[in-house]
């Protein structure tokens, strides 16, 4: 199959109006599935790497707190662009783009000289995370075009089982490959898990036009004040969702600082070993889900046809934090660390689909806005996770930090979802309102 001239994507557009796109068939479905799960394979393995080696060259956590804050104000960055950019450029040369210019940054540390790595590494990470942050947007926004909204929960699915499979291949890497390869020759396969899947990706011949610039209004960033606003305008429920994430995304702090630091804790010689399996048995539970949650989420909008996506949502969330916790305080017992990060994987799964499909029923026109805000707000609760969380480890153990993130969380959603499922219990319709 040859590659398609990206210009020809972006000319797609004739006197500004909206050309209809051609639906993906299963081959090329698989092709975009295979790029995705090579992608997230660089994504993971590059997050588990880079953190413990920012650990080994500085010997300090709070040096692994700067650099995940890093990444993630990038990540905010990327998401308060990605909804402007992808109406103006196709959402494919979006994700090409953002894979080329990963491998492009984790390239850098192969060639930069060692002296260089602990100056370069905090703006690499900013990129790596704006380009990041690009990608997840334009594609949550664009899987209801790829075969249409009625096979959006399936692909959403599909697409966490994949990145289930990416965790995987990450956590097995991540907690053997340095015991073979030094640390650049590590790098250097990362960067090639990113050029691989922009090649894949650059020949499928499915194409989605691009909207049309005279018969939409112009694109607009609402801004910190008016994000809100957007939502609340498009659904009345949508708020409280984006909301129940931010807090959701700062408890995943707990995780992403404290378990390289309490991995490192526990093996000295091999600081890369705990945090690789948990991260491999979560993406096992992650594959898991594939198939339970579109089963799922169909029965709960059969059985409740008011707020199902989000009341299942919320549900999931509370387990996820739950695992989490007690995986943090069954260690150093591996086999049952195991097998809580397997049950975390599986209600992640179910989490992160069943929010995905909830903000995939906006239409098209303005599905790409609401994604990137919803995003928006998901990095800056992750980066005040990130921030504060190590602001505490430097004066309490993380078990003692997870305890208190965590719990306090999970109270919050559990009146959420109280209050969601009384205002279902009354009826009626939760469609969006455009």
């Amino acid at each position: 199959m040859s590659c398609p001239d990206v210009k020809s994507a972006v000319t797609s557009v004739r006197g500004g109006g909206l050309q209809q796109a051609r639906s993906m068939t299963n081959r090329q479905l698989v092709m975009f599935f295979i790029g995705k799960v090579t992608s997230d394979v660089g994504t993971y393995l590059g997050m588990i790497i880079l953190g413990v080696y920012v650990f080994q060259i500085t010997g300090s956590a709070v040096a692994i707190g700067f650099f995940v804050a890093s990444r993630m104000v990038g990540a905010v960055a990327g998401s308060y662009t990605a909804s402007g950019l992808s109406e103006r450029i196709p959402r494919k040369a979006v994700l090409v783009g953002a894979d080329l210019g990963r491998a492009a940054c984790v390239g850098l540390l192969v060639v930069a000289p060692d002296d260089w790595h602990t100056v370069i590494v905090y703006p690499l990470a900013f990129v790596v995370g704006w380009l990041g942050a690009l990608f997840h947007v334009s594609l949550i926004a664009e899987i209801p075009s790829f075969q249409g909204h009625e096979r959006s929960h399936k692909l959403n699915s599909l697409f966490n089982g994949g990145e289930g499979i990416a965790i995987v291949i990450g956590g097995l890497t991540s907690a053997y490959v340095l015991n073979i390869l030094s640390y650049r020759e590590v790098f250097l396969l990362d960067a090639l898990s990113y050029t691989a899947p922009a090649l894949i990706l650059a020949c499928i011949s499915y194409t989605q036009a691009a909207e049309g610039r005279q018969d939409l209004p112009a694109p607009q960033q609402p801004g910190i004040r008016g994000s809100m606003r957007v939502l609340r305008s498009l659904s009345a429920i949508l708020p409280l969702v984006v909301c129940a994430r931010f807090l959701e995304a700062i408890g995943s702090g707990v995780h992403q600082v404290g378990l390289p630091v309490f991995s490192a804790q526990l093996d000295q010689f091999n600081p890369a070993f705990f945090f690789g399996t948990v991260m491999c048995a979560w993406g096992v539970g992650r594959v898991v889900a594939t198939p339970v949650a579109p089963l799922l989420l169909s029965r709960s909008l059969v059985r409740s046809r008011r707020h199902g996506l989000e009341m299942v949502f919320l549900a999931s969330t509370i387990a996820t934090l739950g695992f989490f916790l007690l995986l943090l305080l069954s260690a150093p017992t591996l086999v049952l660390m195991i097998a809580f990060a397997l049950l975390a994987g599986v209600s992640d799964a179910i989490t992160d689909t069943s929010y995905n499909s909830s903000l995939q029923r906006i239409p098209r026109r303005e599905r790409g806005k609401v994604v990137g805000v919803a995003y928006f707000w998901e990095r800056i609760g992750m980066g005040m996770g990130v921030l504060s969380v190590n602001w505490f480890l430097s004066s309490y153990s993380v078990p003692s930090v997870a305890v208190a993130y965590y719990l306090t969380i999970a109270v919050i959603l559990a009146v959420s979802l109280a209050y969601l499922m009384a205002i279902a219990s009354r009826g009626g319709s939760d469609a969006p309102k455009v």
